[in-house]
């Protein structure tokens, strides 16, 4: 164990990989690598071994011990070759079953089992995240939610729509008992990457950057507002550096009576960022903001597996 004492992780791979799926524009793919994609399983694209392997292996180098991977049912695939065929030197790997691929807040809430009562992190299956952005969000300290905690959210930094979304969902009994005290023993936070470093130093293209949620702290260091998918006029009222979410969020129990409150989004899915807002706005949970300057490599579509094949060439890899 770190010594923070933070251990666990909950990794999202439920995702039914349609873009994945999709023939590529110009890439080659060997057999292996073809049949995995056809199947649509972004996690366990091969290159030379599954690319699921390379996150989890930065996930164990930053001090996490326990993993849960958060599937369907018929990724058998992924259930066998971490439930016993792979060798495990540092991580357990328990399973938890996301039955409907229906958003990303029920994929958090399929773990609530493994989680229990701890703080632990929360990541997607198909990115690599560098050590150098995981470990800060291990290493936060009850003082430092302390020193964070003094200035309160500007409520015109939540989005008008986030609110008025929020305020279709009335705060339950169960809500009510965790905002007046199951937060106080948990650190929230959120890796925000600067977007000008994702498109310098990652495999992402900038179209595909662009559609990331974009974040803005306030001057206490915390999350004040996400938006995702934001237009040029949205864009245009955050400051720079401009901050993008990736996905890479660290959560005390709280956050599962958010992501049970919320509706579903215009998609028709049941989104983490909708339960964040919900935790914020209803529950008065804080998130710190962590900066991080680092690439972040994206297994999306075909077109990707190539040059993150090339970025992760000669990384060891221990489970």
């Amino acid at each position: 164990m770190n010594g923070s004492g933070l251990d666990k992780a909950v990794v999202m791979a439920r995702g039914l990989g349609k873009r994945m799926q999709q023939p590529a524009g110009g890439s080659t793919l060997d057999r292996d690598q073809a049949a995995v994609a056809d199947a649509g399983i972004k996690a366990m694209i091969p290159i030379g071994r599954p690319f699921l392997d390379y996150v989890l292996s930065a996930l164990a180098d930053a001090g996490i011990r326990r993993v849960c991977l958060v599937i369907g049912p018929e990724h058998t695939a992924i259930r066998q070759y971490y439930g016993g065929q792979v060798p495990l030197e540092r991580l357990r790997i328990d399973f938890a079953v996301q039955e409907v691929a229906d958003g990303t807040a029920h994929a958090v809430a399929a773990a609530k089992a493994f989680a229990d009562a701890d703080d632990f992190l929360v990541l997607n299956a198909d990115n690599y995240y560098p050590v150098e952005a995981i470990q800060p969000l291990i290493a936060l300290s009850p003082d430092s939610r302390r020193q964070t905690s003094v200035s309160p959210i500007p409520r015109a930094r939540i989005r008008e729509n986030s609110e008025s979304e929020i305020s279709r969902f009335p705060l339950r009994e169960e809500e009510s008992r965790t905002k007046n005290g199951a937060c106080e023993n948990s650190i929230f936070a959120v890796a925000l990457f600067e977007r000008q470093a994702l498109l310098e130093r990652s495999n992402i293209p900038a179209d595909r950057i662009e559609r990331f949620a974009i974040a803005g702290r306030n001057e206490a260091g915390l999350l004040a507002e996400i938006v995702e998918k934001p237009d040029p006029a949205t864009l245009a009222r955050f400051p720079e550096p401009w901050l993008v979410s990736m996905n890479l969020w660290r959560f005390g129990s709280a956050i599962f009576a958010a992501c049970r409150a919320i509706g579903p989004s215009p998609r028709g899915e049941f989104e983490l960022v909708d339960a964040v807002r919900y935790a914020m706005a209803r529950l008065d949970v804080r998130f710190q903001a962590v900066c991080v300057r680092a690439p972040v490599l994206d297994m999306t579509c075909r077109d990707d597996i190539a040059p993150v094949a090339a970025r992760l060439a000669g990384i060891e890899v221990r489970l």
